[in-house]
C-alpha cells in the first residue's frame, strides 16, 4: 500500500506542476487528496491570490460532498487553529475531522477538511502535506504569471483571457464578491496624457514611479470584483460591471477627477484620457478593444482629460478619429 501510494504521489506531483489552469489544478488536488485520505469526505477551502476577501472559500469538493456548510467566521476560526497548530484534529457530530493547512511561505491560504475519521498514518499525512505544498507553490506561480511586475496589476496576456471568458460566458460564474445579475460588463481603456514628456524630462525612473502610482489610483477607484490591467506602456484597461453605461461613465469620471487632483512627486499634476464601451453582445475581442480605443482617441483628439463612451460617438466621426490620430501627441 505504501509503495503504491508513493508511486501515485509521484504522478500527482508531476500533474500539479504541469498545470497552467487553476480549475484543473484544483481538480487534480482534490482527486489526489481523496485517494490518499480514502474513506473520508473532502472539502478544500482556499483563498486565491487574486481574491480580496479575507476568508478562504470552498472551491472544490470530493464526489462525496463533505456535509458541512461553514460560515466565514467558522472558516476564519479554523484558519487560526491550523496557523498555530499546523494539522488540527477535532470532532463534529461524533465524527473525526482533520484540517490540513495549505501554506505558502508561512502564510495559511486555506485548508483541506477531511470528515469521517482522524486516524491517518504518517505516510498519508506526509504525502498530503507534500501535495498541498506543491499545490500552493503552483497556484502562486500561476498568480505571478498573470501579474505585470512594475504596476502589480494584471498583465496584457491575462486581459486577453479574461475578456474572452466574459464574452463567451465561460468563467466568472462565481465572482469574487456578489454582483447584481442585471449588471453589464464594460471595458475601459485609460491612457496617461503626454506621458512621453514625463520620461523625456524626468527620466524613466520617475516615469516608472508614475506608472506605479497611477496603478494604485486606478485600483483604489474600483471594487474587488473588478479586473484592472496594465494594457501596455502608459495604458491601462479595466473590466467592470454597472447596471447602465451612465453608471460606468460616472465611475470613470470620478476616477478621472481623482487623478487630475493628485500630486505626483517631482512631476506634479497629470491627467488621463479614457474611452469605454459596453459588452452587450457577442463580439470578437479585437472588435471590442477597437471600440474602446476609438472612444479613447475621441477623448485625446477633443482636448484630453476626458471620458468618452463609444455609443455617443457618431458613425461619421469614427473615421475622422482613426485617421486624425497622431500617436506622437499621446
Amino acid at each position: 500500500m505504501i509503495q503504491q501510494m508513493n508511486s501515485c504521489a509521484h504522478d500527482w506531483l508531476i500533474s500539479l506542476t504541469q498545470q497552467d489552469d487553476e480549475s484543473e489544478l484544483d481538480l487534480i488536488l482534490i482527486s489526489a487528496v481523496q485517494s490518499i485520505l480514502f474513506g473520508t469526505k473532502i472539502a478544500v477551502y482556499v483563498n486565491k491570490f487574486l481574491d480580496h476577501v479575507h476568508a478562504p472559500k470552498q472551491i472544490c469538493l470530493s464526489k462525496t460532498q463533505a456535509p458541512l456548510n461553514l460560515t466565514n467566521q467558522q472558516v476564519e476560526n479554523i484558519i487560526d487553529k491550523v496557523s498555530s497548530n499546523k494539522i488540527h484534529i477535532g470532532e463534529i457530530n461524533s465524527h473525526g475531522v482533520t484540517y490540513f493547512p495549505i501554506y505558502h511561505f508561512g502564510d495559511v491560504i486555506g485548508f483541506v477538511l477531511a470528515f469521517g475519521h482522524n486516524d491517518f498514518s504518517n505516510v498519508q499525512i506526509s504525502t498530503t502535506v507534500s501535495l498541498l505544498n506543491i499545490y500552493a507553490n503552483q497556484l502562486f506561480m500561476l498568480f505571478k504569471s498573470k501579474i505585470d511586475p512594475l504596476s502589480e496589476l494584471l498583465n496584457r496576456q491575462t486581459f486577453d483571457k479574461k475578456i474572452q471568458e466574459i464574452i463567451t460566458g465561460n468563467g466568472f460564474l462565481s465572482p469574487r464578491t456578489p454582483i447584481p445579475k442585471n449588471n453589464i460588463w464594460h471595458l475601459a481603456i485609460i491612457d496617461i496624457d503626454f506621458f512621453k514628456k514625463v520620461n523625456d524630462v524626468y527620466g524613466h525612473v520617475i516615469g516608472d514611479e508614475v506608472i506605479i502610482l497611477m496603478a494604485r489610483l486606478i485600483k483604489s477607484g474600483f471594487r474587488a470584483e473588478d479586473y484592472i490591467f496594465r494594457y501596455g506602456g502608459e495604458e491601462f484597461a479595466v473590466l467592470f460591471q454597472c447596471v447602465k453605461s451612465e453608471g460606468a461613465l460616472q465611475a470613470l469620471e470620478r476616477l478621472r477627477t481623482e487623478i487630475e487632483l493628485f500630486e505626483f512627486p517631482q512631476v506634479g499634476k497629470l491627467t488621463v484620457s479614457i474611452g469605454f464601451t459596453s459588452l452587450l453582445n457577442y463580439e470578437m475581442v479585437p472588435a471590442l478593444v477597437q471600440k474602446a480605443d476609438i472612444a479613447l482617441y475621441h477623448s485625446k483628439n477633443t482636448g484630453r482629460n476626458k471620458v468618452a463612451d463609444f455609443k455617443d460617438i457618431s458613425d461619421s466621426g469614427v473615421n475622422k478619429i482613426i485617421k486624425g490620430n497622431d500617436p506622437e501627441l499621446f
